[in-house]
């Protein structure tokens, strides 16, 4: 990993209803992707149906629903391009070969380097899907996993065996399971020595009610680095500063001794029972 900066998006959105509603959430989402230019990003990150708020709640219309290569990550890659910068788009609702996903792209300036899909809960209104992939960027290793999949610890620790240095994870969370999201994010960080950051946008949504911001970006130790204020929207930027030290030693040079060390203690795990 080199140092880069991080921004993440911690916008006000719509519950869309209509495809008016749907742009008017992208034009802002747009706004602040180029603020975080300006405050020299190298990556930025949107939350979780940043263009359309909470679709499901809304009765899941199917006009807001597009391919992913419509109209939404076309003006993503255009902002990429023209600024020079990488963008975690977030999610929306995603339709592919005849199903809707959860679904969003990691976009560079030499294009879309390519998806990935929301795989836990909520399999009544999206497909959920199984793939993983990581993200080569010149500057570290990245990792996307979108809302509750931070509750799944075998995914973060599936991108900790193959080397991931920093997790992104876009979510839609409200009040009610903010301080859930923020523990399971907290453990995903220590557990797997990796940083990670956790995008929480501000509205409200119907069924889990409001939704405040906090977003914040763990150290591998898993302690705060940096933590957007509640009820503010704007860009939150920090340095990912590969030199930190953790454990009291570099992280960048320690970082694969402990990811060889902790795949060693894992593969020799044995559980037996005792009847008492």
């Amino acid at each position: 990993m080199h140092s880069f900066v991080l921004g993440l998006i911690q916008m006000q959105f719509n519950n869309s209803r209509s495809l008016e509603d749907k742009q008017r959430n992208l034009k802002r989402a747009l706004t602040m992707i180029e603020t975080a230019y300006k405050s020299g990003v190298d990556l930025v990150c949107l939350p979780e149906f940043f263009s359309v708020g909470s679709w499901i709640s809304m009765g899941k219309p199917m006009k807001l629903v597009e391919p992913f290569n419509g109209p939404t990550n076309a003006a993503l890659l255009k902002a990429a391009e023209n600024y020079q910068i990488h963008i975690c788009g977030g999610s929306f609702p995603t339709i592919q070969e005849n199903k809707i996903f959860n679904m969003g792209a990691f976009i560079t300036p030499k294009g879309i380097a390519g998806s990935y899909v929301r795989a836990y809960d909520r399999p009544e209104y999206y497909t959920l899907g199984s793939t993983f992939p990581i993200f080569k960027t010149e500057f570290a290793k990245i990792g996307v996993i979108i809302c509750g999949d931070i509750f799944v610890p075998e995914i973060s620790r599936g991108y900790s065996q193959k080397g991931v240095e920093i997790i992104l994870n876009p979510t839609m969370n409200a009040v009610m399971y903010y301080d859930r999201f923020m523990a399971a994010a907290r453990s995903r960080a220590y557990e797997n020595l990796s940083f990670v950051a956790q995008i929480d946008p501000i509205g409200v949504h119907p069924a889990w009610g409001e939704m405040v911001g906090g977003s914040t970006i763990f150290s591998p130790e898993g302690l705060i680095l940096e933590q957007a204020p509640i009820h503010k929207e704007l860009v939150l930027t920090t340095k990912i500063d590969p030199n930190l030290e953790v454990m009291k030693v570099n992280w960048n040079t320690g970082h694969q001794f402990y990811r060889v060390a902790l795949q060693s203690i894992i593969s020799k795990l044995k559980f037996m029972e005792i009847d008492c």
